[in-house]
């Protein structure tokens, strides 16, 4: 018997975006920072009315963190995680928060902004790393790279070498202010990696070839520039 055709789940998590607004800059992110940090189930709670069972997956995420490396605490790891998860049913926190970072009405973000300090904090907590990050990937492998929000390139070099297949080279550059405020004073953090190189690759598939993965971004995983 037939059945429904599914979105491949796993492409589908690195594809939203297309959705990403590419003819102009939005207003830089900010009032977050001033939340106080609190555990990982109060920071969703003004958010759960938009997932089937939000708390649930907070349950699991925080299980997976019990022993959280990097100087993180188990909140603060467990954000991270559950950001990566893909929820079933659908839709998954990436894909909601990331429409909401992606939208014009900065109003929208206030109900994250919980969630986005301790998602943030513990992002800024991580060890910055310059590597270049290919975003088409021939491989079944789940190794992800997750972009902060803010983050600013240069163009500097595109290649087309056959009709199905692009290659966009990328620099990451400090932006001419800041495009999403810290979560906590700039003079507590390590000091970032200066202008580490990208490569951007895109190359048009078949939804249905389930050897074709997508990495969660392309980018380094780096703080943003001062």
């Amino acid at each position: 018997m037939a059945t429904p055709h599914k979105p491949n789940l796993a492409i589908s998590r690195y594809t939203d975006f297309r959705d990403e607004p590419v003819s102009r800059l939005l207003a830089p992110i900010g009032g977050y920072q001033d939340k106080p940090i609190v555990s990982l189930e109060e920071s969703v709670e003004l958010v759960s009315d938009l997932f089937d069972d939000i708390q649930g997956n907070v349950w699991v995420a925080k299980e997976n963190c019990k022993n959280p490396a990097d100087d993180l605490n188990q909140n603060e790891s467990a954000a991270i995680h559950l950001y990566t998860m893909q929820f079933d049913p659908d839709p998954s926190l990436y894909h909601v928060l990331n429409e909401k970072l992606r939208s014009e009405n900065r109003q929208s973000l206030k109900p994250w902004f919980s969630y986005l300090k301790l998602f943030l904090t513990a992002l800024y907590k991580l060890p910055s790393r310059s590597q270049t990050v290919w975003r088409g990937v021939r491989n079944d492998t789940e190794k992800e790279i997750i972009l902060m929000p803010g983050s600013y390139f240069e163009v500097m070099g595109q290649l087309h070498p056959a009709n199905d297949l692009h290659i966009i080279h990328l620099k990451e550059i400090q932006p001419p202010v800041p495009l999403v405020k810290p979560p906590f004073k700039i003079e507590s953090m390590p000091a970032p990696t200066k202008e580490p190189i990208v490569h951007y690759k895109e190359k048009k598939i078949d939804t249905g070839n389930t050897n074709t993965n997508f990495t969660q971004a392309s980018g380094t995983i780096n703080k943003p520039l001062e």
